[in-house]
């Protein structure tokens, strides 16, 4: 008895722990090639000043250095409050934001998105093309664990995509790991 009641204090703890991570894109301007993403991540541990978020330099199915992070703009963070976190750019592709105690951190940015010729991002007045390792940051520490994509379509658009719809709304999916998510890339438009 002693052992079954520790192994539920062990997994009930470890899944405490787990964050619960959730991305929403929008695209409420096409034509300007701006594409918004917010990233959040709640359920966090209160200890460890810091949380680093990064942006690959690579793609699904291409062995080539990218530089997504010099399409980034606008970048900023908050609490669950949302009150805004202190944070920095450290190196390349990594933004460090300092949640003190905090819970929940959020990030917000925006990502120049016009390069079809790489397949990696692209939104005009026609539609949208996403690849997410182009535009999806993710704490490395967590990227083993099950999260949300809300889409946000401009218009009429409908999402296309490998990723399994949440049943949520029709334009939420979700994905078992970040990996499997930037593999699903996504198509908006009419």
């Amino acid at each position: 008895m002693k052992k079954f009641l520790l192994l539920l204090f062990v997994s009930a703890t470890a899944l405490a722990q787990t964050p619960t991570v959730k991305y929403k894109l929008g695209m409420p301007q096409p034509w300007t090639h701006l594409l918004e993403v917010e990233v959040s991540y709640a359920g966090l541990p209160r200890s460890g000043e810091t949380f680093d978020l990064l942006l690959p330099v690579w793609r699904s199915g291409r062995y080539v250095i990218f530089d997504f992070a010099g399409d980034v703009q606008e970048f900023s963070s908050q609490n669950g409050s949302g009150s805004a976190l202190a944070w920095e750019k450290t190196d390349k592709t990594t933004w460090r934001v300092q949640k003190g105690s905090s819970t929940t951190v959020v990030a917000n940015y925006k990502v120049y998105a016009n390069e079809i010729n790489q397949r990696t991002k692209e939104m005009d007045d026609q539609g949208a093309f996403v690849d997410g390792s182009a535009v999806f940051m993710y704490a490395d520490k967590y990227r083993n664990v099950p999260l949300t994509l809300e889409v946000k379509p401009y218009g009429n658009w409908h999402v296309t995509t490998g990723l399994e719809n949440a049943k949520v709304s029709k334009n939420t999916f979700r994905s078992p790991t970040y990996d499997y998510f930037i593999d699903c890339p996504l198509f908006v438009g009419d």
